[in-house]
C-alpha cells in the first residue's frame, strides 16, 4: 500500500476594496485589492521558526527546483506573498485572495511523513486576530473530490464513467460540460469569509462562527467519534476516529460538514 501525502490549509479573513474598474465589452468589473493583507514577512518568519524548531536548516527551492535565497524571497513578499517554495520534503505557499475575502497558508507534503506534527505548523497562527480555520486533507483524495475539469481525468487516463456532469454556466462558445463535485463528501468551496471544507485534524476559530452566523460547538460535541480539544481560548481542535481518505467514510464526512456548517449553505 502506497504512503499517503497530506496537505494543510490555514485560512484568514481579509477585507477588500475596489481599487480599479476594468471594462470588457459592455460590462464593467471592479478589481479588488486587500485592505488588510496578511503580514507575509511575519508569516515567513514563523515558517523559518518552525523549520528551526524541527532542526531543519532552510535551503529553499522554487517550483522548478532552483535554489532561492532568503533575500530574494523577502523581496517578493509584499507583492506576491510567500512564493511556492520547496524545502525538506515540503511545499510552502501563502497569499491573499481579495476576491474571496481571504488569505491563506498552505503546507503540503511532497515526501510521505515529512510532517510529524501538524499542530506544530498551525499553533503559531491560532492566536492571529484574523485566523478563521485550518484543516489537514489527504492530497490525492482532496484532488479528485474537487476535480471538475474533464481534462484533469483524460490527461492521466482516469475513467469518468458514472460521474455526474453539469454545465459550467458560461455562455457559448465557452460553455462545456464539467464534473459536478457539489455532492462529493470531500469537496471544499469558497464562502464569504471562510471555506466550507472538512478534514482531520481541523482547527476552528471564533471568526468561523462569526462568518457562519452561529456557534455550532454543541453539534460537534454530539458526534461521539469526534475528539474535541481547545488548544487555546476560542479555538477548537477536531480529530476524527475515521480516516478521510476515500468515500468509505462518506457518512462521517457528511455528518461533520453538517455539524460545522449546517444543512444548508449559510452564504455564497
Amino acid at each position: 500500500m502506497k504512503s499517503r501525502l497530506k496537505k494543510l490549509r490555514i485560512a484568514f479573513s481579509l477585507n477588500a476594496f475596489v481599487s480599479a474598474t476594468q471594462v470588457l465589452g459592455d460590462r464593467a468589473f471592479g478589481l479588488l485589492a486587500a485592505a488588510d493583507p496578511l503580514n507575509m514577512l511575519a508569516v515567513f518568519g514563523e515558517i523559518k521558526g518552525i523549520l528551526e524548531q524541527l532542526g531543519i536548516r532552510p535551503h529553499f527551492h522554487t517550483y522548478e527546483g532552483t535554489g532561492i535565497s532568503e533575500k530574494r524571497i523577502k523581496a517578493r513578499l509584499g507583492k506576491y506573498g510567500v512564493p511556492y517554495l520547496r524545502v525538506d520534503g515540503l511545499a510552502l505557499q501563502a497569499g491573499d485572495i481579495p476576491g474571496r475575502g481571504q488569505s491563506y497558508i498552505i503546507v503540503e507534503e511532497k515526501s510521505p511523513g515529512a510532517v510529524s506534527s501538524w499542530d506544530q505548523w498551525v499553533s503559531p497562527f491560532l492566536g492571529w486576530p484574523n485566523f478563521v480555520q485550518a484543516w489537514v486533507a489527504d492530497v490525492e483524495y482532496n484532488h479528485w473530490q474537487n476535480a471538475a475539469d474533464p481534462i484533469q481525468y483524460t490527461t492521466v487516463g482516469r475513467d469518468m464513467t458514472g460521474l455526474k456532469m453539469k454545465s459550467n454556466g458560461l455562455p457559448y462558445p465557452l460553455e462545456q460540460q464539467i464534473v459536478d463535485t457539489s455532492g462529493n463528501p470531500g469537496r471544499w468551496e469558497f464562502r464569504k469569509g471562510y471555506i466550507e471544507a472538512i478534514g482531520s485534524p481541523m482547527w476552528i476559530g471564533e471568526n468561523l462562527w462569526r462568518a457562519i452566523g452561529e456557534n455550532r460547538e454543541s453539534e460537534l460535541r454530539a458526534l461521539d467519534w469526534l475528539q474535541l480539544t481547545e488548544p487555546q481560548k476560542g479555538v477548537l481542535r477536531l480529530a476524527s476516529d475515521y480516516p478521510f481518505t476515500d468515500e468509505t467514510t462518506a457518512a462521517q464526512q457528511n455528518a461533520l460538514r453538517s455539524a460545522i456548517y449546517g444543512a444548508g449553505q449559510h452564504n455564497g
